[in-house]
């Protein structure tokens, strides 16, 4: 692998990066709120969105398109996706759009994830039971505040 092969990779990952936050910003913009708390759905929100896009981009069955453009692709597909599953607004009753938006993104994440390499896998289950860890704290918060 030469250095310039490894620059277009790490320029690739920076693309990836900026993309999936952005999406995540955008996300906190469409106005979720699953804790109750500003600071807390902020932090959350963009985390866990840039994990997802991040993860589904980067993902081992396309890691035959590392030195293309093809994850940014997927990376944008998946943002805008993510961007309208936010404004969906409430279709039928309270929870069905959470569950038609964070059902299709979560379920190809843990695809995503589980077709790692061992260590790497540990490492994303990790920080993926980090921010759940982190969410149901907020949300137990909110209860008792709310109580």
């Amino acid at each position: 692998m030469t250095a310039g092969h490894r620059r277009d990779v790490r320029t690739i990952n920076a693309w990836i990066a900026g993309i999936a936050i952005a999406a995540g910003i955008g996300v906190v913009l469409a106005g979720p709120s699953p804790t109750g708390s500003t600071i807390v759905d902020t932090l959350l929100l963009i985390v866990v969105v840039a994990l997802c896009i991040s993860a589904i981009a980067t993902a081992p069955w396309i890691h035959h398109w590392r030195g293309t453009m093809r994850p940014v692709v997927t990376a944008s597909v998946v943002g805008v996706l993510v961007q309208v599953l936010a404004r969906l607004g409430n279709v039928w009753h309270f929870g069905v759009t959470a569950a038609i938006g964070v059902v299709p993104v979560l379920a190809v994440t843990l695809l995503a994830v589980n077709r790692r390499s061992g260590q790497r896998r540990l490492q994303l289950w990790s920080a993926v039971g980090g921010f759940v860890a982190a969410g149901l704290l907020a949300l137990l918060g909110f209860g008792v505040a709310a109580a």
